[in-house]
């Protein structure tokens, strides 16, 4: 009878719970999460709109690193043929 009294006892609670309000207090809940993300979505939506932007930003940095990581090593390559050529 133990399992089938925690049984009665949690539907009784859940039943007092719904009594005192508690579907309404989660409803509330989830419209006010609702709420906070409408919102947000204006700011949400200019960070998304500006992440191509701030990609290409990125890129374009990088591009300039390795252009001048290329630069140097065909540098030092050329160094390095210059020395082996030298009678």
């Amino acid at each position: 009878m133990g399992l089938f009294d925690n049984v009665l006892k949690s539907l009784d609670e859940t039943l007092k719970a719904i009594e005192d309000g508690a579907v309404e207090k989660k409803i509330t809940e989830a419209v006010d999460a609702l709420d906070k993300v409408v919102e947000k979505a204006p700011e949400t939506l200019e960070k998304v709109a500006d992440a191509p932007q701030k990609a290409m930003e990125v890129l374009d940095a990088k591009k300039e690193t390795i252009q001048q990581t290329a630069q140097s090593v065909r540098q030092e390559a050329q160094k390095t043929i210059d020395i082996i050529q030298r009678p």
